[in-house]
């Protein structure tokens, strides 16, 4: 098994641009092998051969994005090698296995970086703008949303909130721990970094996770994707401070108005401390850790 030649021809030669200014070729080798029972996998592997995702030699812009190969008709040994080139490579290069798990790595990553192995493929983020409705007694600009008599609307305004949401899908030979089984619906409890966005403590929390298995290019490995979210404003759910009653100085609740000793007929604002906000003063809001904070483990 060996090679006894290979060069470039011009028959078959092609190249083109669309409405969109994606620009395609095709280079066309002839390859031969010293012996007619060489197959395609070692004639398509000729090391003179292009690489996958390697540039074109007169556009440095277009990659390798497919080889073809085909044995010649009237010569065993004689193989055809057709090589195509593309502007826009994920759009060139379709899913050939019909496994989403598989078919959707590696979009829109560098040629550099794109690697046969798939544990050695980078993260693949897929990155949206979720917004949600949310109950608020504060408008934008931390000052309280009251009706004309002074007083909080019931039940309170839901005002759009907006958090983002990253999907982050990455290969493993082993599947998530237990670890990370239990990470779901907790925030992170120091700095981490999910795709292009560095977040403080309390800022991210893991929706999802889930994993399926894959066997490809000879390894078995697990194919993760996790759901992200982002909240600046972190996940504390801030609560106005009011009720009924307030605490004395001796730590015992008593109504608001103890001079009728009566409860108010609806709920007073709190200074934080359980005693009655002086009018004119900002309503305090209290925050509640809904969401348990959690040091996640590798990989994220």
């Amino acid at each position: 098994m060996a090679y006894a030649g290979i060069t470039e021809v011009h028959e078959g030669r092609q190249a083109g641009v669309d409405g969109k200014f994606s620009r395609t070729y095709t280079r066309v080798f002839l390859v031969w092998t010293t012996s007619p029972t060489d197959g395609a996998y070692f004639a398509g592997s000729h090391p003179g051969l292009p690489l996958l995702y390697s540039s074109h030699p007169e556009d440095p812009y277009a990659y390798c994005t497919s080889i073809n190969v085909a044995q010649d008709q009237g010569d065993p040994a004689l193989w055809r090698i057709s090589c195509q080139y593309s502007y826009a490579m994920d759009g060139s290069a379709s899913p050939a296995t019909g496994n989403p798990a598989i078919d959707s790595q590696q979009r829109g990553a560098s040629p550099a970086s794109r690697s046969a192995t798939p544990t050695a493929r980078p993260r693949d983020y897929n990155i949206v703008q979720n917004t949600y409705m949310e109950a608020s007694e504060f408008d934008a600009y931390g000052d309280p949303i009251l009706n004309s008599a002074g007083d909080p609307f019931l039940p309170p305004v839901e005002l759009p909130k907006v958090e983002i949401i990253v999907t982050v899908g990455l290969n493993d030979v082993s599947a998530p721990s237990l670890a990370w089984l239990g990470a779901q619906n907790k925030t992170n409890a120091n700095t981490i970094t999910v795709g292009p966005y560095t977040g403080t403590a309390g800022k991210w929390k893991l929706n999802k996770l889930s994993a399926v298995p894959v066997y490809e290019n000879n390894l078995a490995y697990w194919r993760w994707t996790m759901e992200w979210a982002y909240r600046s404003e972190g996940w504390q759910k801030k609560i106005v401070d009011k009720g009924m009653r307030e605490k004395t100085a001796a730590g015992e609740r008593q109504p608001v108005d103890p001079g009728s000793g009566l409860s108010p007929s609806q709920p007073i604002l709190l200074n934080g401390a359980g005693r009655k906000l002086p009018t004119g003063t900002t309503p305090t809001q209290l925050p509640f850790t809904v969401f348990l904070p959690y040091t996640f483990p590798t990989p994220i």
